[in-house]
């Protein structure tokens, strides 16, 4: 399905760029990790940055009275780490494979 017939995604494709993930976009199947859905944001422009993830509803950080559990960034700049950078987008999943993908609006 073409991204910009998908009902409810406001994304738009970076100028002159086209990629197949954009016009194939699909949220199902064997390629559906937070790796790759991040890295499909990315492709849209939109600056994407890892969050802690949640285990049996406890907090991946490990604090017992943490107030947001899986929804806090793992980088120490937090949002302001934000970035459209496959690269370091790998780098990040690499390291916490299952972080939560947050996008900086």
């Amino acid at each position: 399905m073409n991204i910009k017939n998908k009902p409810g995604l406001v994304g738009k494709r970076k100028p002159g760029i086209k990629t197949e993930s954009q016009d194939n976009y699909n949220t199902n199947g064997p390629n559906n990790s937070p790796l790759t859905a991040t890295l499909q944001y990315a492709e849209f422009g939109w600056p994407v940055f890892p969050c802690h993830h949640t285990v049996q509803g406890k907090c991946s950080c490990d604090n017992t009275e943490c107030k947001n559990p899986g929804k806090h960034p793992r980088t120490k700049n937090g949002f302001k780490a934000a970035t459209t950078d496959p690269e370091q987008i790998k780098k990040w999943w690499k390291q916490w494979p299952n972080a939560n993908a947050a996008v900086r609006t």
